[in-house]
């Protein structure tokens, strides 16, 4: 049997049942975008989720504000550095938004390169969390992804797997599917591999329910 198909047979059951059982609902000020949820970087069509649902325990969001601003009558985009949002929690709902409301131009002060989030709980003030912000790496082009792994290593944070396990939410209430991540230093062949598993993962995720029994039953013919 073909190797990718073995391992998508093997983890299929257990990566359905861990997004059914996801039990950290966490929603977004529309101020904010949403760049990449536990080490995955965020596609286009992901920008910007209402919501997005994760497993019980650690998690890791880079969220920036970005929004039209006065300037001197004026509207320009604004957008403020990333910010790197850690926790722990389980079994609840979170709401994260930035720790300034910024309208004008004089609201700024400072916070373009020094932005911080607050989250709420319940309607109450969260503080078990841990954010920094998420520095430029060298390079024209920024990548989220990479700047996230040196973050983590230099805050001694070390994540078991980078990939999301989460459903997400946007204004159309249309579920979107990030886009795959490599790890850094995997071979090419390694990395196709992954790529793979993960692209069957999602499309067999999004089949109806009859179409997902006739596919397995053919997978495990091979």
């Amino acid at each position: 049997m073909n190797k990718i198909l073995k391992t998508f047979i093997a983890t299929t059951a257990l990566l359905s049942a861990g997004i059914a059982n996801a039990a950290v609902e966490v929603s977004f000020d529309k101020d904010l975008e949403l760049l990449v949820a536990n080490g995955e970087a965020m596609g286009k069509l992901a920008m910007s989720p209402e919501t997005i649902t994760l497993e019980n325990g650690p998690n890791q969001l880079v969220v920036r504000l970005s929004k039209l601003v006065s300037y001197s009558g004026e509207y320009k985009k604004f957008r403020s550095e990333p910010v790197v949002v850690t926790f722990d929690v389980a079994d609840t709902e979170l709401l994260v938004k930035p720790s300034r409301h910024i309208v004008r131009e004089q609201h700024i002060n400072g916070f373009d390169k020094n932005p911080s989030m607050k989250i709420d709980q319940a309607g109450k003030s969260f503080d078990a969390f841990h954010q920094g912000i998420l520095l430029r790496s060298s390079g024209m082009m920024r990548d989220h992804v990479k700047e996230l792994e040196e973050y983590n290593i230099a805050q001694g944070f070390v994540a078991e797997d980078p990939r999301p396990k989460l459903e997400m939410k946007t204004t159309s209430g249309k579920a979107v599917v990030p886009a795959a991540v490599v790890k850094v230093g995997e071979s090419n062949a390694t990395a196709n591999g992954d790529n793979a598993l993960i692209l069957l993962q999602a499309d067999y995720l999004r089949l109806p329910i009859e179409q997902k029994q006739a596919f397995l039953r053919w997978a495990q013919s091979q």
